[in-house]
């Protein structure tokens, strides 16, 4: 199954710059935490949902079910 290509906000994209800066030692994880407004924990949790789920790993579960317009073979809850 191919996807398409991701739709990413601009705070997104940002994230996604910053956490690749780290990712290459650039800046540090404190620097990259401090800058994402996050714990140097959650920079490391980010990192290597980075590595295992590449850049799908900054947008929110929630937001990119909404984006790609799907619920990702979770079943719907009746209200």
């Amino acid at each position: 199954m191919q996807e398409g290509p991701l739709l990413m906000t601009q705070a997104d994209q940002d994230r996604l710059v910053t956490l690749k800066k780290a990712k290459k030692k650039l800046i540090t994880q404190r620097e990259a935490a401090e800058e994402l407004g996050v714990s140097t924990r959650q920079v490391k949790r980010l990192l290597h949902a980075l590595k295992k789920r590449g850049d799908k790993a900054v947008i929110h579960g929630c937001a990119e079910s909404r984006r790609t317009g799907g619920s990702q073979g979770r079943p719907r809850r009746k209200p």
